[in-house]
């Protein structure tokens, strides 16, 4: 009976708990979210932010942008608002509990009844021990009750602390989980920034320059030697930093271009060279083969001796055509002239139609002054061999075998190119490019050698770089066999989906480099 009686007060307390378990809901709503997300590919927008001149080097300072594409888990989640009865709970528990408390206390108080009853009033001893005997179960019941209900009042109590005292509470029910691929979005960038040397190319004048990152978004490029027409010309230049695929185009701030013409244009020093081909044909022309002469004449204007005078002549981007410079001046006092010839011996295969010379002069005070001569070329006549030259083994091999027939097309209309067409001749080539390394700078290498040796004079290279998404960079670059210098550099950036951009963009860079060397 006891046990019974004590299941029933255990099992009958936690059944009220069951009033907290129960909720109405007041409101429900669909949140989408990203789980399990991870980058599979990010892309680092440089551009130049700041510029200036510190002495003889333009000090740039970067700026960037990071784009991150993201793949996970969108997952659709079913959220519920609802309204708990915690209150009627503990109220119900606190009412049962009492109850059952003050049933412990009525059958205690029957049993010490029962046993006071048991007492030697009457003669009849059997039924006094069963008396006290039942009062003594009575009470024992009525402790088990008691015992039991204040067991089960302290399990409801655990139980409804836990389950908490807000009545409004949410709930999340998983819905649906797809994967799902997000961006490119904006992102934080934490990647390393570019260290190394670089370049500066001045498309204008066609020249390159070193740009030293030092793993800052500061870019430190000497500009010494720079002739003044970068600072006189408003057109873009181009920065290529290690490990950054594009190039950063940018140009020249007002107020740096005005501190470069100052400083290097209105020097106290002049430099005047002149062509001389007395010793040839006499003819103002500078012939394949001739050797003729660049004199030069440096005046110091200024009021104050120059030490340590060079001259340094350079023919750019004309090929076959050699300079014995630099030229060692001395020191030359106020007022004084210092003048001099330098020869100038061209090979028989000199094509260009003209030949700029660049004269720097240099003090010890740093460059004094720059000047260019513009000679004529009386180059000869007939196609030059050339060869359009990608690598194989890029994931861009189809189309960029197309572009080489584009770009064939379009260099061959003029006739001043004969391109290699017998397959043995490019067997050779890419059998010695094969041979040259893994590298990108390598098979380059071996191609503009096996190029040279086939007799082929201009090595035209065809890459493309990646961008972002379907957009890629199509780079034509041209080169020099003989010295492997490259005299021209061009890009385009096309959608590669676009079939007719890109067919355009290859037609596009031929003209370019046919409207740069015809000037």
């Amino acid at each position: 009976m006891n046990r019974l009686i004590s299941l029933f007060v255990v099992a009958l307390l936690p059944f009220t708990l069951c009033q907290a378990c129960m909720y109405n809901v007041i409101s429900t709503r669909t949140e989408p979210r990203m789980s399990d997300v991870h980058v599979v590919d990010t892309q680092i927008d440089y551009r130049v932010a700041s510029q200036s001149l510190i002495g003889d080097s333009l000090v740039i300072n970067l700026s960037r942008s990071c784009l991150e594409t993201r793949e996970g888990m969108q997952e659709t989640v079913l959220v519920e608002t609802r309204q708990y009865n915690y209150t009627g709970a503990w109220v119900t528990m606190a009412g049962v509990a009492g109850a059952s408390l003050t049933v412990a206390l009525v059958l205690y108080l029957i049993g010490q009844d029962e046993i006071d009853m048991a007492e030697p009033f009457f003669e009849d001893e059997q039924w006094d021990e069963q008396k006290r005997e039942d009062g003594e179960r009575m009470q024992a019941t009525a402790g088990w009750v008691a015992l039991t209900t204040l067991v089960g009042l302290a399990v409801g109590t655990v139980v409804l602390l836990t389950m908490g005292g807000d009545d409004i509470r949410e709930s999340e029910t998983l819905v649906s989980r797809n994967p799902v691929r997000e961006g490119p979005v904006q992102s934080s960038c934490t990647a390393l920034w570019p260290s190394g040397m670089g370049t500066l190319f001045a498309p204008a004048i066609g020249r390159q320059f070193e740009a030293f990152a030092n793993g800052t978004e500061r870019i430190e490029i000497d500009l010494a030697v720079a002739p003044v027409q970068i600072w006189e010309s408003a057109d873009s230049l181009m920065l290529e930093l290690p490990g950054v695929s594009q190039w950063i185009p940018f140009e020249l701030d007002r107020s740096v271009r005005t501190v470069g013409i100052t400083r290097y244009s209105q020097a106290q020093h002049v430099l005047n060279l002149t062509f001389d081909d007395t010793g040839g044909d006499n003819d103002g022309q500078l012939d394949p083969g001739e050797i003729a002469a660049v004199v030069y004449e440096v005046i110091n204007n200024s009021e104050g001796p120059l030490t340590n005078l060079s001259l340094d002549l350079d023919a750019g981007e004309v090929s076959g055509v050699r300079l014995e410079s630099p030229v060692y001046l001395g020191d030359l006092a106020a007022g004084q002239v210092a003048r001099g010839r330098v020869d100038l011996i061209t090979s028989s295969d000199l094509r260009q139609m003209s030949a700029m010379i660049e004269g720097r002069l240099h003090s010890g005070s740093g460059i004094a002054q720059c000047s260019r001569l513009n000679i004529p070329i009386q180059a000869q006549t007939g196609p030059q061999r050339a060869h359009i030259w990608y690598d194989e083994g890029s994931r861009y091999r189809d189309l960029l075998a197309t572009g080489a027939v584009r770009i064939q097309t379009v260099l061959t209309e003029t006739g001043q190119h004969a391109f290699v067409a017998d397959p043995a001749t490019r067997e050779r080539i890419n059998a010695m490019v094969a041979m040259g390394g893994g590298s990108p700078e390598d098979r380059l290498r071996s191609a503009l050698q096996a190029a040279n040796q086939e007799n082929i004079r201009k090595v035209f290279q065809l890459s493309v770089n990646p961008v972002a998404g379907n957009h890629i960079q199509i780079v034509l670059s041209v080169y020099e066999t003989a010295s492997s210098d490259r005299v021209f550099l061009r890009d385009a950036a096309v959608d590669s989906t676009d079939a007719l951009q890109v067919l355009d963009a290859f037609d596009g860079l031929g003209r370019a480099y046919l409207s740069w060397s015809s000037r």
